[in-house]
């Protein structure tokens, strides 16, 4: 039976509401399994992760995290499969430093914003210790990951999937001295995108942070384009081919009521919530 999905995106986040970062990242790449998993603790079993001979995509992605900065290591039972995939992985790498310096990359470093911490220090690895970033509803705290001096770092090509799914992170990286740029590391393109007052964006976000929260939202990334742009027929479209991608089915999405109620009840306050990233979007293409 579908789950509800009445809602308003109003900010009424309680007064410094903790966010975690992570916790944002979560929602903003996967909005049904956010709430399944930390509204109603249930954790839907995916397909792949039980695999002892190939690495999922998560796994994949944090191992060629690591491997730029350190030797790889696979843990997979067969030797075989393990020297295939410690291979796919070091061709991965090597792919990411070539783009790397074509963006004009030459460090990475991590934002910390602890709730422990009251004012600014700069780590030995050249990365920043910070207080927590409070708005007028909200206090975010936890790391930032891959900071370069040009811009963020944003694993994916550009498009707007990729812009949705690191939007929270951005305006978290643009309250600071930074130049206001994505830099994507598979096509190796860059973005400066310009937003007008970071932290109203993100007071919207913690607003939408809290909604999600109470009610499964259908912005996916792949949904985006429908939601923000479309109509009721094209975000339709959209979660059939993100329900069924690549072989994969996300069992998680049939939780979600039609197209058309989605449409008709999230459409609306998404693009009043997300009006920030739209018009700074919308001045780049």
């Amino acid at each position: 039976m579908p789950v509800s999905t009445r809602t308003s995106l109003a900010p009424t986040a309680p007064i410094h509401t903790d966010i975690e970062l992570r916790k944002l990242t979560k929602l903003f790449r996967h909005p049904v399994e956010f709430y399944l998993e930390e509204s109603l603790r249930a954790f839907p079993r995916k397909q792949d992760e039980e695999d002892e001979y190939l690495l999922n995509a998560l796994q994949k992605h944090i191992l060629t995290k690591k491997a730029l900065h350190a030797p790889v290591e696979v843990d997979i039972t067969i030797p075989l499969f393990r020297k295939l995939a410690t291979a796919q992985i070091e061709s991965e790498v090597e792919k990411q430093r070539e783009m790397l310096q074509q963006l004009g990359v030459e460090r990475l470093f991590t934002i910390h914003r602890s709730p422990l911490c009251r004012t600014p220090h700069l780590l030995p690895d050249g990365g920043w210790l910070l207080p927590p970033l409070v708005t007028k509803n909200a206090r975010f705290i936890g790391t930032l990951e891959e900071v370069a001096e040009k811009g963020l770092l944003i694993r994916g090509e550009e498009s707007l999937e990729a812009i949705i799914r690191a939007w929270p992170l951005y305006l978290v990286y643009l309250h600071g001295p930074h130049t206001p740029q994505m830099l994507f590391l598979k096509d190796g393109k860059t973005l400066a995108l310009e937003v007008e007052d970071p932290a109203a964006a993100l007071e919207k976000v913690a607003a939408y942070y809290i909604q999600a929260h109470l009610h499964p939202s259908p912005l996916l990334p792949a949904c985006a384009e429908a939601l923000l742009f479309g109509s009721s027929r094209d975000l339709e479209k959209a979660l059939r081919k993100a329900q069924n991608n690549f072989f994969r089915t996300d069992e998680t999405l049939s939780l979600l009521p039609s197209a058309d109620e989605l449409y008709a009840k999230w459409s609306t306050p998404l693009r009043e919530a997300f009006e920030p990233l739209i018009l700074s979007y919308r001045g780049t293409v």
